[in-house]
């Protein structure tokens, strides 16, 4: 059986975009992954400095890293990406081992 696999992004929002427009525009990234083959679901955290965690979990590793090399030309994702920060982005991803 295969373990799921957790993609966790941290980033900052660039300069001159505000938490609101990025919430409303990070409706097109959940409409992208959700779309995504191997997707189970998505949470966006806010950290208390500001910046964002991007927790998805995927039902395989290939699954998970078609998705990242995909969401840079999706059109659902257009409106967000510009909005984040590049040189703060961290993207990780790990094999789910347990779970509560």
């Amino acid at each position: 059986m295969t373990e799921p696999v957790i993609e966790c992004v941290t980033f900052a929002l660039a300069d001159g975009y505000s938490r609101e427009d990025f919430l409303k525009a990070s409706e097109g990234i959940s409409r992208f992954a959700s779309a995504q083959p191997g997707f189970l679901s998505r949470t966006l955290l806010e950290a208390e400095d500001g910046s964002f965690i991007d927790w998805v979990k995927w039902e395989t590793m290939e699954a998970a890293k078609a998705a990242a090399a995909a969401i840079g030309s999706s059109q659902d994702c257009k409106a967000a990406m510009p909005m984040i920060a590049g040189e703060t982005v961290v993207m990780r991803h790990a094999v789910e081992r347990q779970s509560a």
